[in-house]
């Protein structure tokens, strides 16, 4: 071999340190990204960047978005696959976008289609494997002040250092700014000769190479064939033994054959001695049966004449039921005097919202005495139990929560006190859950709780003729 010539390329290394290769990158080995002189309107934006895959025209999707920095320079927290909003750890390309959060709607700072492969090394953390003085290249992200970047340049961070897209590194090499810094080692490229010898010593061991293959692959052909023979001779050794096998396994089995076969026999006479027992017995159950049906035949027809009674009865009290309430509706006449305003007994009472911001009103509280009385009244007669106990009595009717306990009651009028709005409220939503207990019980959906004499009025109405359920 020739001496050995070593020449020094000051070209950058388009890759970082490690031996991943550019058409190997990937979005999961990205991990994270900063931003050098965002150009803003503002001196310290607040922004954020988000990832969208390249087919996003309308940036409607973003799979990744960061936190917030409030910077021109910012530098955003490592990326974490498990905060991808679908799996696109596998992707190469993808658009990211800068959005300025202070302004209202937010404002783009930066947009770009971002293509791994492209990206070109600027800088490393890790020891510099190019030379023997385990030289530390310092961390780019407190001196890249000392390289004249262009503005709203983003650094991309891999496993093994950061990147720039090629337009940038293209354009300070050309402006010569980084050859020579301390941030990038130039590759050393070892230059070597060959003369005549060295040519033929390289034919005489291709030559000896060649044979040895051969001879090995004439020795493999010999190997194959008797692996072959023993293979047969295996496989026929194997079929024999099988075959001594299952003739050993029919003949135990025709020995057991025999034997199920006898023990069938006897089990035969046994069945047919009880099935004519059984026989006898089902003559003697089927002429029981034929005279049962008739009974229950009669026993229909006459339970077929006291529903038709029940029928009638359970008609005439439902129609008597329907009368009382339409009467209850003439004493305690619910009328709406414009749409969404209901008076009882002439009694404007507004939606509970409205209620409960008004002063103490003794109009109001007899208003909501009457509604306590129609709707203890209508439980009464059509014999449900309410499931808030309410005692009407006028302006000053009060209502239990059954499920706290039996001594706590809650007013249903108004009063001044420091806690009289609160159990005026907590009584007011119980009087409305009856109501809605009453129209679920008539088959009727109420969209709100709020307008406590248009539910009831639908209620009410829901008795006319004999509609009670």
């Amino acid at each position: 071999m020739g001496p050995a010539t070593d020449t020094t390329d000051l070209r950058l290394p388009t890759n970082g340190p490690s031996f991943l290769m550019p058409h190997q990158r990937r979005l999961r080995h990205l991990k994270s990204v900063m931003a050098l002189q965002i150009t803003s309107d503002i001196s310290l934006p607040s922004c954020n960047f988000a990832l969208y895959l390249k087919n996003d025209e309308d940036l409607s999707n973003p799979f990744y978005i960061s936190e917030l920095q409030t910077s021109s320079n910012p530098r955003w927290k490592n990326i974490e696959e498990a905060e991808f909003l679908y799996p696109v750890e596998q992707i190469d390309q993808f658009v990211l976008v800068i959005w300025n959060i202070s302004k209202d709607p937010p404002q783009i700072l930066h947009n770009s289609l971002i293509d791994l492969q492209s990206l070109v090394f600027i800088a490393s953390k890790e020891v510099d494997r190019y030379d023997n003085q385990e030289t530390i290249i310092n961390h780019c992200e407190y001196h890249f002040d000392d390289i004249s970047l262009p503005p709203n340049t983003i650094l991309y961070k891999l496993y093994d250092g950061y990147y720039i897209q090629n337009y940038i590194r293209d354009a300070l090499e050309q402006l010569n700014v980084i050859h020579g810094t301390k941030y990038f080692v130039p590759l050393q490229v070892e230059t070597r000769t060959m003369n005549q010898a060295d040519l033929k010593l390289m034919a005489n061991t291709k030559s000896d190479i060649n044979r040895r293959i051969n001879l090995a692959n004439a020795l493999r052909e010999k190997v194959r064939e008797k692996l072959n023979r023993q293979k047969i001779l295996n496989e026929k050794i194997r079929k024999r033994n099988s075959m001594l096998a299952t003739l050993e396994f029919l003949r135990k089995k025709k020995s057991d054959l025999n034997e199920y076969i006898h023990r069938d026999e006897k089990m035969i006479k046994t069945k047919k001695a009880d099935l004519k027992e059984r026989s006898t017995k089902l003559k003697t159950s089927f002429s029981e049966l034929t005279s049962s049906r008739e009974l229950v035949h009669e026993l229909k027809t006459e339970m077929d004449t006291y529903n038709d009674q029940l029928d009638r009865m359970v008609y005439c009290t439902n129609f008597h039921v329907s009368n009382i309430i339409r009467d209850i509706h003439w004493i305690y006449p619910i009328f709406s005097r414009y749409p969404g305003k209901y008076t009882i007994c002439g009694i404007y009472l507004p939606p509970s919202p409205v209620l409960t911001k008004m002063n103490p009103d003794d109009e109001v509280n007899i208003a909501i005495g009457h509604v306590a009385h129609v709707v203890v009244l209508i439980a009464r007669y059509i014999t449900i139990p309410l499931q808030f106990y309410m005692v009407p009595m006028g302006s000053r009717s009060f209502i239990f929560n059954n499920k706290q306990s039996s001594t706590v009651h809650y007013p249903l009028y108004m009063k001044s006190g420091d806690n009289s709005e609160r159990s005026f409220n907590y009584g007011l939503y119980y009087l409305n859950k009856n109501i809605q207990q009453l129209a679920s019980h008539q088959g009727i959906e109420l969209g709100s709780l709020k307008p406590t004499l248009e539910n009831l009025l639908r209620v009410i109405n829901s008795f006319d003729g004999i509609g009670l359920n």
